[in-house]
């Protein structure tokens, strides 16, 4: 009913808003015991930047705001940062931007400033600051006045991005008046690449693939107590030659793996969780390692786990690998090719809708037909990276175009939503014009 609905999204609310906090406090308790580490590694700075303008033009025209991106064409393509870093300092500051802007428009610019560094501005026309709150803006659980009255938050996004930028050889400054509005400015150290060097570490668009006919039969068991950890994994592997089987929790799958046979276990490939009732990944994992054919097992672990103590506990009970959540299927593939000595090949490169040709305009042609408001409510959950919400509204759709359907849960089903983000875009792009 209506009124269950809505008492279940203030529940879900209040469960993203605990776990941003759980998340803030932790990053931030890793910061202070100097436990975080700088990896520079070649990006692609543009295409982060460009990334990042798709997703958050859609929450700034929801919030009938105009957004703009301006790149100066000195800036460098490529070069040496950290990316996870980088995207999350600027994803607090965009994000920011648009909560505590209520008209007006919110821009984002880029440039050289200086050799070896870049700086980016988040401009917005909104709530603004007094000279106080700006003394005490990047100090832990601090909020200004206003954005208390505008948006929730932890108080720790802006502490947090501040000790990244700092530690990236950088800092983050602002100029604000109140009522007025905000420049936030971001300037990093990011000494160039050069193309040569860096092409090999461009980001890639997701490759399909399917393991080499003619090895041994390739069995996964995948242990989670998630049924949708569980349906992502089968969803990923089965399409690509496996035999995916599932266990609840850690004990069942000891049970199983009991009474296999030697020869069997050589097949076998165990993705374990690490959290899970009655037997978690860590003894389990020890207790598979004890059976008479345990070390021909190939066991990763598969875990968010945010502290360390836990995921070397975890590596050290006798994993042949690690992954952290969250995971891209090309990473979860290496890790296979290495520990398992399995061979995939490459049957095609997307290029995505950019560059899709034919197949691309009939996408666009069938999400043409679609309802305005089912488009628009797509563009917010591709946005967020909602795959839940993504699947809900292909299943539920009245009529819906079959390629565009599979285009849709395909996207979902692996986590990369990249393409179906811009085919959304361009289309809505177009309507609005």
């Amino acid at each position: 009913s209506p009124e269950a609905r809505g008492q279940v999204d203030l529940i879900l609310r209040g469960g993203e808003h605990l776990l941003a906090l759980i998340n803030d406090v932790l990053e931030m308790s890793r910061i202070e015991a100097g436990r975080i580490e700088i990896s520079s590694q070649p990006v692609d700075l543009r295409a982060i930047l460009d990334d990042l303008a798709v997703m958050y033009r859609h929450r700034a025209r929801e919030r009938r705001l105009d957004f703009a991106l301006s790149v100066d064409p000195a800036l460098p393509s490529t070069v040496l940062a950290d990316r996870a870093h980088l995207r999350q300092v600027l994803t607090n500051l965009i994000g920011n931007a648009i909560k505590f802007t209520q008209q007006g428009s919110v821009r984002v610019s880029a440039a050289p400033a200086g050799p070896d560094r870049v700086a980016i501005e988040v401009i917005d026309t909104g709530i603004g600051l007094t000279a106080e709150e700006q003394a005490r803006l990047f100090r832990p659980f601090e909020r200004a006045r206003g954005g208390e009255q505008v948006a929730g938050g932890t108080g720790l996004g802006l502490a947090i991005s501040q000790e990244y930028a700092r530690r990236m050889g950088g800092d983050i400054t602002v100029r604000s008046e109140a009522g007025r509005g905000s420049t936030f400015r971001v300037e990093l150290a990011a000494p160039v690449v050069a193309d040569s060097i860096a092409s090999p570490a461009a980001p890639q668009r997701r490759l399909r693939a399917r393991l080499v006919p003619g090895q041994c039969r390739a069995r996964v068991l995948v242990v989670d107590d998630t049924p949708a950890n569980r349906q992502l994994l089968r969803g990923l592997l089965s399409p690509l030659g496996f035999e995916v089987d599932e266990a609840l929790d850690g004990q069942e799958a000891v049970e199983r793996l009991t009474e296999c046979a030697a020869a069997e276990a050589a097949r076998t490939i165990v993705l374990m969780d690490l959290v899970m009732p009655r037997m978690d990944g860590i003894a389990a994992t020890k207790a598979l390692r004890e059976l008479d054919h345990g070390a021909a097992l190939v066991i990763v672990g598969i875990s968010a786990s945010a502290l360390d103590q836990e995921r070397a506990a975890f590596i050290d009970a006798g994993l042949d690998a690690f992954l952290a959540k969250p995971y891209g299927e090309q990473e979860l593939l290496a890790i296979l090719e290495r520990v398992a000595a399995l061979t995939f090949e490459t049957l095609a490169a997307p290029d995505g809708p950019s560059q899709a040709g034919d197949s691309d305009e009939a996408l666009r042609a069938a999400l043409a037909t679609m309802p305005a408001d089912w488009r628009q409510a797509m563009a917010t959950a591709v946005a967020q990276g909602n795959v839940s919400s993504v699947r809900a509204m292909v299943d539920q759709a009245p009529t819906i175009d079959p390629a565009l359907a599979e285009f849709a849960r395909s996207s979902a089903n692996r986590y990369d939503l990249r393409d179906l983000r811009n085919l959304l875009d361009t289309t809505l792009e177009t309507s609005h014009g």
